[in-house]
C-alpha cells in the first residue's frame, strides 16, 4: 500500500491536473476542475479510474498530498 503525506492546503483553483488531493482518507487524482456559481466542481479518479465529482464550496480548502518516496527532505 503507498502511503500518502499532506503537504499543503490550498484553494481549489490552484489544483493543477494531475494533482493528488486527499479527502476522508481517499486519494485522488484531478483530472478536470470546473467553475460553478458557489465553488469548485473537481473531477478525479480513484484507485479502481472510476471518475467521481467532489464539489468544494467558495472558500475552503483542498489537501494536497504526494507520494511519501516523492518528498525530498535533503533540500
Amino acid at each position: 500500500m503507498e502511503e500518502y503525506k499532506v503537504v499543503d492546503r490550498i484553494l481549489p483553483n490552484w489544483l493543477e491536473l494531475g494533482d493528488l488531493i486527499k479527502v476522508k482518507d481517499e486519494v485522488f487524482q484531478v483530472i478536470n476542475i470546473n467553475d460553478t456559481p458557489d465553488g469548485w466542481d473537481i473531477v478525479v479518479l480513484d484507485n479502481y479510474d472510476e471518475t467521481k465529482i467532489i464539489k468544494v464550496l467558495d472558500g475552503n480548502l483542498v489537501n494536497l498530498v504526494l507520494q511519501e518516496h516523492d518528498i525530498d527532505i535533503n533540500y
